[in-house]
């Protein structure tokens, strides 16, 4: 064994090998999951489908939101697109597409869900709201350059403090 640091890469790939493995065991009797059906980060099939609105690319819900708060601002992993703001949409027609694939396959549990069930989705924020967190991030990109970089990490933490109420 290496005694080297394991990088997170690494780390995420270890982790979705072991997932697959405990995974297997409950995808028996089921061919796999079709690859339109899984979310392009997480590789786990769509529970909470969003659509961007910047590019229309559709991810779950949580894992875009991280990538969003990891990124420091909207943006699509998939196109690298930089978005004008944070809205994304229910994708209603995948959370069909997932419905029924699991009416097809009574009984199957997707690898990554504690259970079958497909929750509600979160609700929609308004386009004043979405248009609100723009300007703010841009009033922080403002005051960065006004400021110099430890402004801009103050004001990033003042932002996700108000948008966590």
């Amino acid at each position: 064994m290496s005694s080297e640091p394991i990088t997170s890469r690494e780390a995420d790939s270890q982790h979705a090998a072991k997932a697959a493995m405990e995974g297997g065991a409950r995808s028996q009797g089921c061919e796999q999951e079709p690859l339109h059906l899984l979310c392009p980060i997480t590789h786990i099939m769509y529970q909470d489908p969003v659509s961007v609105a910047a590019s229309g690319n559709t991810y779950e819900r949580w894992a875009i939101l991280e990538h969003w708060r990891r990124k420091g601002r909207p943006h699509d992993p998939l196109t690298n697109i930089e978005a004008r703001s944070f809205e994304v949409r229910t994708d209603w027609s995948k959370r069909a597409e997932v419905a029924a694939f699991l009416e097809e396959h009574a009984g199957y549990v997707p690898d990554g869900w504690q259970d079958r069930s497909i929750p509600a989705p979160a609700p929609e924020p308004s386009w004043w709201m979405s248009m609100f967190r723009v300007a703010q991030w841009r009033l922080c990109a403002l005051f960065a350059a006004c400021r110099g970089a430890a402004a801009l990490g103050a004001c990033i933490l003042g932002i996700g403090v108000f948008w966590k109420r």
